[in-house]
């Protein structure tokens, strides 16, 4: 491979990863705005159930249930996030050869 193939190769390995992480975006961001809207309808539920009978707390299993797993799915996307921010710096510690064309570096 020449130094261009690999150069647009990486060029379109950005595009696609540009493109993947704005849709993982909105889709993190719908996940918050469930939980935030669940979460408080969990809890009208259980007063309301509270109030009429006891016995029923069990319809609340499924809500809990994708609460926690909702809640789960944004701590491990954190942990990656986390992880993402450090790859700059590591790419840049990358000791390329004479003639790499430094301006395109992050």
């Amino acid at each position: 491979n020449s130094p261009q193939e690999a150069a647009r190769e990486w060029n379109l390995t950005q595009a696609v990863v540009r493109k993947v992480s704005v849709s993982m975006e909105y889709c993190l961001l719908l996940l918050c705005v469930v939980l935030a809207l669940l979460v408080p309808m969990l809890m009208v539920d259980l007063g309301t159930l509270a109030q009429h009978d006891g016995s029923s707390i069990a319809l609340l299993c499924p809500g809990v249930a994708i609460s926690c797993a909702i809640f789960y799915v944004l701590i491990v996307a954190s942990m990656v996030s986390e992880r993402c921010c450090r790859v700059p710096s590591l790419v840049n510690a990358i000791t390329f050869p004479n003639g790499t064309d430094r301006a395109r570096q992050q």
